[in-house]
């Protein structure tokens, strides 16, 4: 029996991870698994915001000393800090390669993520599957991290992340990572952030990625906000994700 090794890649943090979240989200994946697979099911946060959040904080004090005009208004500190702790998260992206190679931060999070899943691999003797579950920026992170990995990716999962728009970058609307096996992707009703993949222009994104749409009756879940961070709490979405992985690795 092989073990399934999965990483859990984070969105923008605008204000720190949650960390019990994620790994109450990853225990109701594990729960829905049938107990003789169970033990075969090895989760890990792979905590990009360590990196990134520390370089944003040295950004953020480079401001501290602005007009009074902006204190008076009380935007100072939140303002400030959403330009950098949100729109660095995003532009830290790109370019992912310079002309001197990868960028810095590009290269300390493709190193956590290597550190992270190969750690695992090892320990498990390379008797591994692997896999990716990505939220909203996360699922770009995760998406590129399949083509420069160490170790194959079998399995992606996307949830609410923007990746046609990011794919628009590239003439052939981007490629496919070759050792993906297969590729699961939510979307929240609602969440205008979140990726739809079955009219993509790339034929290949098109025929592969497979869409699934959740919905609520909780009225929190229809603002947008509300629709993109509830995949970490949908049932739906936590069900679909379990049955994926049983059907993919434990059949």
């Amino acid at each position: 029996m092989k073990y399934v090794i999965c990483g859990i890649v984070h969105g923008v943090q605008a204000f720190g991870l949650d960390r019990n979240a994620i790994t109450e989200f990853s225990n109701k994946i594990r729960d829905k698994i049938p107990n003789n697979f169970r033990d075969y099911f090895v989760s890990k946060v792979i905590d990009w915001d360590r990196i990134a959040g520390a370089r944003q904080e040295e950004a953020l004090e480079m401001e501290r000393d602005l007009p009074n005009w902006i204190d008076r208004l009380a935007l100072k500190k939140k303002l400030i800090q959403l330009k950098h702790r949100v729109g660095s998260d995003i532009m830290f992206e790109f370019p992912a390669k310079s002309a001197n190679g990868m960028n810095w931060i590009a290269q300390q999070e493709f190193d956590m993520f290597e550190e992270t899943i190969n750690s695992e691999v090892r320990k498990h003797n390379e008797n591994c599957y692997v896999m990716l579950i990505g939220h909203s920026w996360g699922g770009q992170k995760a998406l590129r991290y399949c083509f420069d990995s160490t170790y194959p990716i079998s399995g992606l999962v996307t949830m609410g992340s923007p990746i046609t728009a990011v794919s628009g970058a590239w003439q052939d609307w981007g490629k496919l990572p070759p050792a993906l096996q297969f590729w699961l992707n939510i979307r929240a009703a609602g969440d205008w952030i979140g990726s739809v993949f079955k009219n993509h222009k790339s034929v290949a994104f098109k025929e592969f990625v497979k869409d699934f749409f959740i919905s609520s009756w909780n009225p929190k879940k229809w603002t947008t906000i509300g629709a993109h961070t509830s995949y970490w709490t949908s049932d739906s979405c936590i069900e679909k994700i379990a049955n994926t992985i049983i059907t993919q690795f434990f059949q």
